[in-house]
């Protein structure tokens, strides 16, 4: 990094570091840091007890004389000690005055077992292996220390608002030192790596190069020069250390400690790039500095015992007196070490967590004005005299400036990571400490507030706050069929009586299908705390609990979808609607003839095929994964192996990208790429993509593999579903583009009997997975609806349904079938993309407007609430389905006549404006070949941000979707997009998620455009299907409990 690129990168940064005169009156902030939690290595010894100290010092004594220090790991009853400490410390007190601890978090170490796999301690091939906290139970859990799982513990504390973890280290020594003395034959090395523990030759070594002695001293800076880490290389350990760090706490670190406070200054910059603004105890570049006053004891206790350990308390009191007396930002170390029992005595163990106490409570005697904040907090009020913190799905705000603050609610998912959902669809804004009357009020993202000074305020979501409320009452006695009770004919109490038993059916929820809905629907960390503390039969009955909530939003979802679609013929009648048994005998799905005949995918080598129909080319160049194989279960690095035949980079130029996880990982130019694969967060797939870009950019081809990582898990999930042989049949409708449309859709259908000129033909297509109660109603309000607002004549209508149910195929037949290719995919559930690539394939056309079967259309004088004024319309759309109905009930003579009287070059003036949506996609795509799909979705109906207002040639106006990281803008909403960038990259099933398409967007420099007038929203919020991936995830709880039942 340049220093020019620095100094821009970082000058608000740096402009912000001033002087606190800011800060209003005599406040005090002061934080409580507390280093090496989490931590079972060091550059010396860590003990699991007093009985392997004694042991060791017994067996080969201590190189440099003396006795080692007591440095030992947490335990259970460590953590409850200190729960039930700082509890008491905070009762009935104010609320500024509460202490709350900030344990500096070391988040992996040395994985001893795996290490020993590479050759550990002795041989050449010995290599350093870890383990994290974020999808391990860490070292503590594992021999020499045999703790437990301690996450429930640690995680307790966080929820109950007593510490705020921030980021430490990632081993807290120098790994690469330690392998090479391990290779070398080091014996205290090999010794303590046996015992599992971390330790090296304190002597001087005699062999020339290299430091004059061993040292393990600090992961960011060498003592021996051989073993230093490149700016690269402190960068990608940083950030892989971050990362675990935000999966393990749900939120991104501010503030850091250096482990042995050794670094060198240059790690300010990288530190900066991960979003640290302060680190304690250390002058880096970029990054401001806080003080520490220590007020740790520990050593003293081995130094002198109880008397040295009160006489020093009192010294470190009489100092800090003098210090507060002349600063506004105070940083206390209290070591994890004070905190731990195995290597002291009881007398230390209360003596030591004493005089913490008694110092607290000095500063709240001497110093009432003293706010204690988390050491994050201390950064940003000396930064700039206000603050915000997260804690679990709230948010505490902290206004110190003299004037109030002007502040934007932000979107909480992006602020704080993990401990808010991608939606809050309410927030409610609270005072805690300040305001006089106390504050309470409704607000939204992006709203503006504004904050008193000298006050504090919560900001939390409001289905947390009703949570916390419930959770205060009788589970039994919430009430949740009130609404339905209510009705006040006898068809209505009947009607409540039957959802109320529907609701209470615990017996029919199974426990794979509770645990599934508690995985997806249930508040994650919550989950997470239930099973870490082994109390699975809870998160059942949460599952059984969250599952009759959702299949109540779904039927109260259905009627409303019923009261917009009153033609809907699925809305009429209890079970087949306005489909009788002589209408369903015409159809017959199993006679349909299948689309492909081939396999798409042969097994055993699938991610290296591409699905084509008949007479398609076959590419010569080759793009292998050779390592890791398609599905395989990864519980530590792997080596990825890509092998690309056929293609000469020294004469064709051009270069290769390997993506992971939808995020670039390098480009490189050769036959053959080996490299390391780092994991992600446990239990989920992570996908591999490769693709081969020529010399101008473009992709040549695309392949992938996919991965598992699993960690706790013993057995590997199930297969994924794939598309095989005659996986999907084939309807040809009787329609034909251009022809009259059939007589059940007259007066229905707004686009023109014509055909649309070729370079402009446009095909719709419609994925649907008819599986979930009630989508079928969705799907024929969101045809009903396109047919009515759409103005642009449609060559071919397209609708290929994944659900695999033969009584949906037939509904689905006698629906659409006289307008619509329908594609019946057999074997259902192979996922959306492997739909795409069926429906797409027999598109036969210029453009694609994708469509999925959850949305409502509407035209530009409809205005649906959600352009124009933004008046509701609920009543302007029933009337408009009512007299949709009533055309269709009219004899179809009458019909007839009133068409051929019909004016049409008053209704093509008419109609100007109306569902445009299409041409002007057209239009947009036509002017910018970087734009790769073209939104219609109502901008009030999503919150992302769009670019400035711009212009075709011909006057169409569009915004471009900004990109959000790797957010490219692509979306399987309701949109336009070309037929030959979708050739370009087929088979899109290569990608698996939408997510990854983004990639792909990324490497071709292409991103989306949104017209301005909204034409759509989507109405399946409650009607979600289960992906294939989260459908594996069912399976694995399933066959977990099916192994282990006795666990409930």
């Amino acid at each position: 990094m340049s220093s020019l690129r620095a100094l821009l990168l970082y000058a608000p940064i740096l402009l912000l570091l001033v002087p606190s005169a800011h800060c209003q009156g005599r406040r005090l902030f002061i934080s409580i840091g507390s280093d090496d939690w989490g931590r079972w290595s060091n550059s010396l010894p860590v003990w699991p007890d007093m009985e392997s100290r004694k042991s060791a010092m017994m067996n080969l004594g201590w190189p440099s004389g003396g006795e080692p220090m007591l440095s030992t790991v947490e335990e259970e009853e460590d953590l409850q000690d200190l729960h039930e400490m700082l509890s008491e410390l905070n009762r009935n007190v104010e609320r500024r005055l509460q202490v709350v601890l900030t344990p500096f978090w070391v988040v992996g170490g040395p994985d001893f077992e795996g290490m020993r796999r590479t050759g550990c301690p002795d041989m050449p091939t010995c290599e350093y292996r870890e383990l994290f906290w974020h999808n391990s139970t860490g070292g503590h859990a594992r021999s020499p220390y045999n703790r437990g799982d301690l996450r429930s513990s640690f995680l307790r504390l966080f929820l109950d608002g007593l510490w705020h973890p921030e980021y430490h280290g990632r081993s807290h020594f120098d790994t690469r030192a330690w392998v090479q003395y391990l290779r070398e034959g080091d014996k205290f090395s090999r010794f303590y790596f046996e015992q599992g523990m971390v330790f090296y030759d304190l002597s001087p070594r005699r062999e020339g190069g290299g430091n004059s002695s061993h040292s393990l001293h600090c992961e960011y800076m060498a003592d021996d020069v051989r073993f230093q880490k490149s700016e690269e290389e402190l960068g990608e350990w940083v950030r892989e250390g971050m990362e675990s760090f935000r999966s393990f706490w749900g939120y991104r670190s501010r503030v850091t400690s250096v482990p042995t406070h050794h670094a060198p200054s240059s790690v300010g910059a990288i530190l900066a790039e991960e979003g640290i603004l302060a680190v304690e105890g250390n002058e880096l570049d970029f990054v401001d500095t806080i003080e520490r006053e220590e007020v740790d004891l520990d050593s003293w206790w081995q130094l002198g015992g109880a008397e040295a350990v009160k006489r020093k308390g009192e010294e470190i009191r009489a100092r800090l007196r003098r210090v507060l007396e002349e600063r506004d930002f105070v940083s206390l170390q209290w070591h994890a070490q004070n905190a731990m029992s195995k290597t002291y005595p009881e007398e230390a163990r209360l003596l030591l967590r004493g005089e913490l106490v008694k110092t607290v409570e000095f500063i709240r005697r001497e110093f009432p004005e003293t706010v204690f904040v988390t050491a994050g907090e201390l950064a940003e009020l000396k930064m700039r005299g206000w603050s915000t913190e997260c804690w679990h799905r709230k948010v505490l705000l902290r206004n110190y400036l003299p004037h109030s603050l002007t502040w934007r609610v932000p979107k909480l998912s992006s602020l704080c990571a993990d401990q808010f959902g991608a939606e809050e669809e309410g927030l409610v804004l609270e005072s805690v400490a300040g305001p006089n009357p106390p504050l309470r009020k409704t607000v939204r993202e992006g709203e503006v507030v504004e904050l008193i000074p000298d006050a504090e305020y919560v900001l939390m979501a409001a289905a947390a706050e009703e949570e916390q409320e419930k959770e205060q009452e009788d589970p039994g006695a919430r009430g949740l069929t009130s609404a339905a009770v209510e009705q006040e004919d006898e068809g209505g109490r009947e009607e409540a009586a039957k959802e109320e038993e529907e609701e209470n059916g615990e017996g029919e929820i199974d426990e794979a299908t509770a645990l599934y809905y508690s995985k997806i629907y249930g508040d994650s960390r919550h989950v997470q705390l239930l099973l870490m503390e082994k109390k699975t039969s809870d998160v059942i009955e949460l599952g059984r609990a969250l599952k009759r909530l959702v299949d109540k939003d779904q039927r109260e979802a259905l009627k409303e979808a019923c009261r917009r679609c009153r033609s809907c013929r699925t809305c009429r009648g209890k079970t087949l609607g306005d489909l009788n048994a002589e209408e369903l005998q015409e159809v017959d799905p199993l006679s349909l003839p299948p689309l492909y005949t081939s396999e798409l995918f042969e097994e055993g080598a699938w991610q290296d095929r591409v699905a084509r129909r008949a007479n398609a080319t076959v590419e010569e160049v080759e793009i292998i994964f050779l390592s890791p194989r398609f599905g395989d279960v990864l519980r530590e690095p792997a080596t990825i192996e890509v092998l690309i035949n056929g293609y000469d980079f020294d004469s064709q130029g051009g270069y290769a990208v390997l993506a992971a996880g939808g995020q670039q990982v390098l480009a490189w130019q050769g036959s053959m790429l080996q490299t390391v694969l780092f994991g992600t967060r446990n239990h989920v797939p992570q996908l591999l993509l490769v693709a081969l870009m020529n010399k101008e950019g473009r992709p040549l081809g695309v392949t992938n593999s996919l991965v598992y990582w699993e960690t706790d898990l013993p057995s590997p999930p199930s297969p994924l579903p794939k598309s095989t042989v005659n996986a999907s049949s084939h309807h040809s409708p009787p329609w034909r583009a251009g022809d009259p449309f059939p007589p059940q859709r007259a007066g229905r259908v707004s686009a023109p009997n014509v055909r649309a000129p070729e370079g402009r033909r446009v095909a719709l297509v419609i994925t649907s997975c008819v599986a979930v109660d009630g989508r079928l109603t969705l799907l024929e309000e969101t045809v009903v609806s396109f047919l009515h607002a759409n103005t642009y004549p449609i060559d071919r209508y397209i609708l290929i349904d994944d659900s695999g149910d033969e009584v949906v195929h037939a509904r689905l037949l006698a629906l659409f079938g006289d307008l619509f290719h329908v594609l019946l995919n057999r074997r259902g559930r192979t996922g959306m993309t492997f739909s795409i690539d069926s429906a797409y394939g027999i598109a036969e056309v210029d453009y694609i407007f994708h469509c999925q079967d959850d949305w409502l259309f509407h035209s530009k004088q409809e205005e649906m609430g959600f352009v124009g004024q933004g008046e509701s319309t609920d009543n302007k759309v029933e009337e408009q389905v009512e007299e949709q109905g009533e055309v269709e009930e009219q004899d179809e003579d009458e019909e007839q006549d009133e068409d051929e009287e019909r004016d049409e070059d008053e209704d093509e003036d008419e109609r100007d404006g109306w569902g445009d949506f299409v041409r002007q996609s057209i239009e947009i795509l036509e002017h910018d070949p970087d734009i790769f799909v073209v939104w219609c979705r109502d901008h009030r109906d999503h919150d992302l941000p769009l670019g400035f207002l711009q212009h075709t040639a011909s006057g169409v106006p569009y915004r471009q979707v900004l990109p959000l990281h790797r957010w490219k803008g692509f979306t399987f909403n309701p949109g336009l997009r070309r037929k030959s960038d979708y050739e370009a990259m087929a088979p899109i099933q290569r990608y698996w998620f939408e997510d990854y398409v983004q990639g792909y967007m990324r490497w071709m420099g292409q991103y989306g455009a949104s017209l301005v007038e909204g034409w759509t929203r989507h109405t399946g919020e409650h009607h979600s299907t289960k992906p294939s991936y989260q459908a594996a995830n069912e399976e694995l709880a399933r066959n977990k409990m099916k192994k282990n039942p006795s666990s409930t």
